[in-house]
């Protein structure tokens, strides 16, 4: 991951903010090479822990949900699908702070709703976590 997406979220971890600037300057430098890596991925994770329920740039929330969704859907070889180490990833790192916040919510519901395949496992946590009900996935 470049130098500069660290910079930035030490920048973040220091006022529990991000601007929109930050934002711009994470994507260009999360999607450098074209691809958003897992570990990109658990930086994102932790930007939104550190600044969930501060006056955020709007740009990030768009943000934080499609480059999560792009990690997510496409680091199991077939872009679009949900397998099980994509699940065990998602449902740790969004309960890694024992809470689901409305950005992560969102991000769930539209990898879920987006995703080609989801795994059982997934559903069943969505189901725990009350994002999904049991009926939404019948």
């Amino acid at each position: 991951m470049e130098q500069d997406a660290i910079e930035i979220r030490n920048n973040v971890f220091s006022d529990g903010v991000i601007d929109a600037d930050e934002v711009l300057r994470l994507e260009e430098a999360i999607y450098a090479n074209g691809v958003v890596s897992m570990e990109a991925a658990s930086m994102l994770f932790e930007i939104n822990d550190a600044v969930t329920g501060n006056p955020n740039a709007p740009e990030w929330e768009e943000f934080f949900i499609r480059a999560i969704s792009d990690a997510i859907t496409a680091s199991e070889g077939s872009v679009g699908t949900v397998g099980p180490e994509s699940a065990a990833f998602l449902t740790e790192h969004v309960l890694a702070d024992d809470e689901v916040d409305h950005i992560e919510r969102a991000m769930l519901l539209f990898i879920r709703n987006n995703a080609t395949s989801v795994t059982t496992e997934l559903d069943e946590k969505l189901v725990e976590m009350r994002v999904l009900t049991e009926t939404d996935i019948l």
